[in-house]
């Protein structure tokens, strides 16, 4: 491992033990080259020893997971052995484990739970975005700087921890948080952290594992429970807490993973909004959709909308305008549109114009934000039928919903790019369809554009030839609805998926249209509610989806 008369591993310069585990020693450390900081964990060789390949899986994970870069997420900077060992170099935290914290008795209120979840979901969301699953959410990886900031560490460790609970001796803890799925020895993917991140939360609401908290150590009973028992009900044990903390760690923690949230960004949204949540889920309070007031005042005066409005000077304009009052972004973009973009651009050329647009992009996020937790909360029924070839899709249900956006430049004069609201929804229908050989490429590609989930049997002759294929489409259907600002142009460009019909649709409404009145009739037209949409909106493409 490390050279006791240099005190080096690899390159690096050790400093002082930082502590042990299960793995190794975790120590910190210093990069000659550039003076950096860092803590390395070291790996012993006695956990590579029942599996030849874990050495270099570890490496390659390691290296994997050393490519994310999130605020969340402790990054990554080496990978290497030493001998028989390996380790991993990380960067230096300084803050405590949320482990530690909840040993010291520590209590968290529910804001602060909220807070401490959504930023681990949200970097859960990025990772598995980019093919990384940890394996291994527990309080002991999750780190909370003093600032509030949480750091999930250990990406790239967890599977050979995953497999090394399997040897005799290896001590209980970890285990608690492990999905049914890593139980059985299944495959998992993302949803098997957002298990284990519903069960960090429940000990972080109530103080108990809902699994294993008696600490007898026998693990047969915790698996078997883990797989087939039943938790106490979140407030049973703390009745203060808010029901939608119930809500949230009950679908986090269903034991079919196709039962919980899909994405971390699901979880983001309801953790983001429990309060209003919250209220939706009070018998007493009436079903409503909740949606953020209508701002009178002029643009100038009103509040920048979510967390990433950008800064503005004491007088109201947007920092980072040049000396014309136009900013270097807005200026950027006529340039990448060109002459005929310059010559239409005269609404959008004012500082002013664009902060506007900005604002009805920000203000309009905010709106779909609130739509998405309301449809995610109450999943109604969609009151529309899908014709599909010669069946129709009916009786289509929310199963959940979730917003993104993107962003034109960092920092304080970015710009609020384009909102994405995402609707998964169910249909209790299964169809099934034979396709002769030269129509199966057509149709895969149709089902595709239609973004329908689907399975394929090929059928063969005698000869191994393909004769066709019998195709069985499962009544999983995704809408999606993307409003993308022009500032060029003034105008928002809205492109859909399932909106109206299988397929897809666009529009275009002028900056000035984006108000409530208008994505309230978007929302109507969503559910399949009259509406007036097609009244405000200008149709600019129709592109149903055809076989």
């Amino acid at each position: 491992m490390a050279d006791d008369a240099k005190r080096t591993i690899g390159r690096f310069e050790l400093d002082s033990e930082l502590g042990r585990g299960a793995m190794g020693v975790v120590w910190k450390a210093v990069d000659p080259l550039i003076g950096r900081p860092v803590a390395i964990k070291t790996i012993e060789a006695a956990h590579f020893d029942f599996d030849p390949e874990a050495r270099e899986r570890f490496l390659r994970e390691a290296r994997a997971a050393g490519r994310l870069s999130h605020p969340n997420i402790v990054t990554i900077f080496d990978a290497g052995t030493t001998g028989e060992d390996a380790y991993i170099v990380m960067e230096l935290i300084a803050g405590r484990t949320l482990s530690q914290m909840i040993a010291a008795g520590n209590r968290f209120p529910a804001f602060t739970v909220a807070d401490i979840g959504a930023q681990i979901a949200e970097a859960l969301d990025y990772a598995h975005a980019h093919g990384v699953v940890h394996r291994d959410i527990k309080p002991a990886n999750i780190m909370l700087t003093p600032g509030g900031l949480v750091k999930i560490t250990d990406f790239g460790v967890a599977r050979l921890e995953d497999s090394a609970r399997t040897r005799v001796g290896t001590v209980l803890g970890s285990p608690r948080y492990m999905s049914p799925e890593q139980v059985r020895g299944h495959q998992v993917d993302g949803r098997s952290d957002i298990y284990s991140l519903g069960v960090l939360l429940y000990e972080l609401v109530t103080g108990v594992c809902p699994f294993g908290a008696s600490g007898s150590g026998d693990l047969m009973k915790l698996m078997k429970d883990i797989v087939e028992g039943n938790r106490a009900p979140l407030r049973d044990l703390a009745p203060h807490a808010p029901k939608a903390f119930e809500a949230i760690t009950e679908r986090a923690m269903r034991k079919d993973p196709a039962e919980r949230y899909a994405r971390g960004a699901g979880v983001v949204n309801d953790l983001r909004h429990y309060k209003i949540l919250n209220r939706s889920l009070d018998p007493d309070e009436p079903v409503t959709l909740i949606l953020p007031p209508q701002d009178t005042r002029p643009a100038a005066e009103a509040p920048e909308e979510p967390s990433t409005a950008r800064a503005t000077e004491p007088g109201g304009a947007a920092s980072g305008l040049g000396e014309d009052g136009e900013s270097g972004l807005l200026a950027e973009l006529k340039r990448r549109a060109g002459p005929a973009g310059s010559r239409n651009a005269g609404v959008s050329r004012s500082a002013a114009a664009t902060r506007d647009l900005d604002l009805r992009m920000r203000t309009a996020l905010a709106y779909l934000q609130e739509f998405a937790r309301y449809l995610g909360a109450l999943r109604p029924g969609i009151q529309r039928e899908y014709p599909f070839v010669t069946e129709t899709f009916r009786g289509v249900t929310v199963t959940e919903a979730f917003t993104g956006y993107q962003t034109i430049g960092d920092g304080p004069d970015s710009l609020l790019e384009s909102i994405t609201l995402t609707v998964n929804c169910f249909a209790p229908q299964q169809f099934r369809f034979e396709r002769p050989p030269n129509s199966v490429k057509p149709f895969v590609e149709f089902l595709n554009e239609c973004a329908l989930r689907h399975t394929i049997s090929r059928v063969r002759n005698e000869r191994g030839e393909m004769t066709g294929a019998v195709f069985r489409v499962l009544g999983e259907i995704r809408i999606e609805v993307r409003l993308a600002a022009d500032y060029v142009g003034a105008k928002i460009d809205i492109k859909a998926r399932n909106l109206e019909q299988f397929g897809e649709s666009a529009f275009v409404v002028s900056g000035d249209a984006l108000d409530r009145s208008l994505l309230d009739e978007l929302g109507w037209l969503l559910l399949g509610r009259p509406n007036h949409f097609g009244l405000v909106a200008e149709r600019s493409v129709a592109m149903p989806a055809s076989s």
